[in-house]
């Protein structure tokens, strides 16, 4: 727990972390999806913008963990000062319009369209300015899911939910989530063996990204988790006719 040991601290050594150590140890409990670390991360980084509270890359690397932590609200806030402070970081337009699409996808029903526009218009900065960010995509689908289900139609044109989820899957195929909202979403339109397909996928073995090294270990572990989901929607689907 390369965090945990850094914040604690080692006899001798000076447990204080220079800014540019909390990033890079921020980015990698994030890379490595550890929910401790990540805790750890989140604290450090909280002291670090008590000191500095305008530092954008700390505001959104900040979000990014809240978001894995489960803390969509916090994360919208902080990432949505982040883009106030610097309009031109695709990561901070990517996690103020992925942590807010979260947020509003968690509204009931009837309370969701109000700040909709905000969140797409980050969204589609994001696509703007790193059209490689496969979960913008995924961020676009979960906002354009979330405001389908509104009984009032949103003021502005929604995103297509399948171009973006094919567009993420395409982009980054190691995300699991595509998967099960484009399955979701082939059930409804009554294509269930589309939606077997897509869940089949993720009962195979996790594919390796097009643009990096192997599959991260933590990813892997995420792959493998979204198997369950898969596994229990599956069930619900007929098999394919021989």
């Amino acid at each position: 727990m390369l965090l945990v040991l850094l914040a604690t601290g080692c006899a001798g050594l000076d447990p204080v972390l220079s800014p540019k150590d909390i990033l890079r140890d921020a980015d990698l409990a994030y890379a490595e999806r550890d929910r401790a670390d990540a805790r750890t991360g989140a604290d450090l980084l909280e002291e670090a913008l008590a000191r500095r509270p305008d530092d954008p890359e700390a505001l959104w690397r900040l979000a990014r963990l809240e978001v894995f932590l489960g803390r969509p609200h916090a994360a919208w806030r902080r990432a949505e000062r982040a883009a106030e402070l610097e309009p031109g970081s695709a990561q901070a337009a990517l996690w103020a319009g992925y942590a807010g699409a979260l947020e509003i996808a968690s509204r009931p029903v009837g309370e969701r369209l109000a700040e909709a526009p905000a969140v797409l218009g980050r969204l589609e900065r994001a696509t703007r300015l790193d059209p490689g960010l496969a979960r913008a995509h995924l961020g676009l689908a979960i906002l354009s899911l979330a405001l389908e289900e509104e009984p009032s139609p949103a003021p502005f044109e929604r995103p297509d939910a399948a171009l973006h989820l094919s567009l993420a899957r395409e982009l980054r195929p190691g995300l699991p989530e595509p998967h099960l909202l484009l399955a979701r979403r082939l059930l409804a339109a009554g294509d269930p063996q589309g939606a077997r397909h897509e869940l089949e996928v993720l009962l195979g073995p996790p594919p390796e990204e097009r643009d990096g090294p192997h599959f991260p270990e933590a990813q892997i572990a995420e792959w493998f988790a979204a198997r369950e989901s898969a596994r229990a929607m599956l069930a619900l689907i007929p098999p394919s006719p021989r």
